[in-house]
């Protein structure tokens, strides 16, 4: 909370920082994976799922808030990865360059409101299923940041859980989104401030 009653979004909800990413780093160079998945090796690219599932998956969740969709996007973008791996430049992150392919999916399901169809790979399979295990307060908590979130227009949303929630610099999601510094950094000022409006409503309301 800060001094006005109003809660921070950062303090209400985790990075999205996982031990999927630290065995990354620990693992088989990704550069060499993906010379190894565009040369045929099923087994290179479902080491590149598996090493990355989980940070997708909860990326796609604080994005869209909703865990069946966020499901449904990570499937369409190990998709577009897997059909895309030829460009991927091995100079490059990895996970940055799936990092917006999953933006991107996002912001155009949060446009649309389309459901995605499940995909045929098997490599896929391990991808964390929607939850349905018993809410704790932490999760009561987060559920009310994301719906606070799913009040916002899409380009105050999106700045505001790269930087909050993802734990992305401002430039690093200026240069995500494809914005000006000067904008993006606007964008998050107008959102923190209409977070901050939406969430003191709601609680406003509870407590009347």
């Amino acid at each position: 909370m800060d001094g006005t009653g109003a809660i921070t979004i950062s303090a209400a909800m985790p990075l999205s920082t996982t031990s999927s990413q630290a065995s990354a780093r620990a693992g088989q160079p990704e550069a060499k994976l993906v010379e190894q998945s565009l040369a045929g090796d099923p087994r290179a690219f479902r080491e590149l799922v598996e090493r990355y599932q989980e940070s997708v998956w909860r990326t796609a969740y604080h994005l869209v808030g909703d865990r069946q969709w966020a499901y449904d996007i990570s499937q369409e973008a190990f998709l577009r990865v897997y059909s895309n791996l030829a460009r991927f430049d091995t100079r490059r992150s990895f996970w940055q360059w799936l990092r917006r392919i999953v933006v991107n999916l996002a912001i155009d399901h949060l446009r649309k409101r389309r459901r995605f169809t499940p995909l045929p790979l098997d490599y896929l399979a391990h991808l964390p299923a929607p939850a349905t295990t018993e809410k704790t307060n932490s999760d009561e908590l987060a559920e009310q940041v994301h719906r606070t979130l799913a009040q916002l227009p899409g380009k105050y949303r999106v700045p505001l859980v790269l930087r909050e929630l993802e734990g992305l610099s401002a430039r690093e999601v200026a240069k995500t989104l494809g914005l000006p510094y000067s904008l993006l950094r606007w964008r998050l000022s107008q959102g923190r401030k209409l977070f901050r409006q939406r969430w003191q409503a709601r609680h406003k309301d509870k407590s009347d």
